[in-house]
């Protein structure tokens, strides 16, 4: 059986997929994973109330002014882009997911289980060395949590499944597997 450890961002696509919510970036096979035998770390746990609560408070969207340096002299751009907002959940959505989450997170959940494995002083050495990939890659200091994780709870055994291209290139050269995006097998 497959072994996975779920990043923030899939994570909230398998909770979306199992609400029937609609969430944008589903790229990968959830029931696949599923089927696997799931862990997440304990940041995950934490940062996925951050991603509810992006739902919960909806964004209106709307013109915003890009800014962009356009030219090597300093110019900037002076134009708009529509960046696209979302409704905010109705109370009783947020509670319906709310639940959802912690029933997962709690293991009473039939729908879906997972588990939590610790942040520890080994998962902290392991992120204080993985940082470093920071210099060639473009990701979130939290990532490199979740790659010590992998690497202290045996990296030769999971398959770490995240929608980030940056992180997946760094956790690439550093050799820990993960799940391919559309297709569902590791690499």
């Amino acid at each position: 059986m497959e072994k996975y450890l779920i990043d923030t961002n899939v994570f909230w696509e398998i909770l979306c997929d199992i609400a029937g919510v609609s969430a944008a970036g589903r790229r990968f096979d959830t029931d696949k994973i599923k089927n696997g035998e799931c862990f997440i770390s304990e940041i995950t746990k934490i940062e996925i109330m951050s991603v509810m609560g992006k739902y919960a408070r909806g964004d209106q969207g709307g013109w915003q002014l890009c800014n962009r340096m356009i030219k090597e002299d300093g110019t900037r751009c002076k134009e708009r882009y529509y960046k696209t907002g979302h409704k905010k959940w109705k109370n009783k959505q947020v509670a319906a997911m709310r639940k959802l989450v912690m029933d997962i997170l709690s293991g009473k959940s039939s729908l879906f289980q997972v588990q939590i494995l610790p942040v520890s002083n080994e998962v902290i050495v392991e992120a204080e060395k993985f940082i470093y990939y920071a210099f060639k890659y473009k990701f979130a200091s939290l990532d490199a949590v979740i790659a010590g994780t992998a690497i202290a709870y045996d990296k030769d055994h999971f398959i770490i499944v995240t929608h980030d291209s940056s992180f997946r290139r760094a956790l690439l050269d550093e050799g820990i597997h993960i799940m391919k995006e559309k297709e569902s097998a590791a690499i």
